[in-house]
């Protein structure tokens, strides 16, 4: 669906070559053109930065990604009781 472009207003905005490649193969896959994937991009943008103030938006955008989480540790298994006790037993 073609957005009518009354009530618009043009922008020229300089992209680097991967993220207009990205935003064509994107656009191709959703069936729509990259001016609408530009424009529905920039919409949940804004809408992601209701409320904040200029500090939050500039804090989270500094921020560094999470760390991801640790991988569960597999608890180790006993070993069997014979070898436990062979452990503290004095050699002879």
């Amino acid at each position: 669906m073609t957005e009518s472009t009354e009530n618009m207003v043009l922008r020229t905005v300089y992209l680097p070559v991967d993220i207009d490649r990205r935003l064509k193969d994107l656009g191709f896959a959703l069936g729509i053109t990259k001016n609408e994937l530009i424009r529905t991009i920039i919409r949940d943008g804004i809408g992601a930065y209701a409320g904040q103030t200029f500090e939050e938006r500039l804090a989270s955008a500094a921020a560094p990604a999470p760390a991801p989480a640790p991988a569960p540790r597999r608890p180790r298994e006993a070993a069997p009781k014979a070898a436990r006790q062979a452990a503290f037993e004095p050699a002879e």
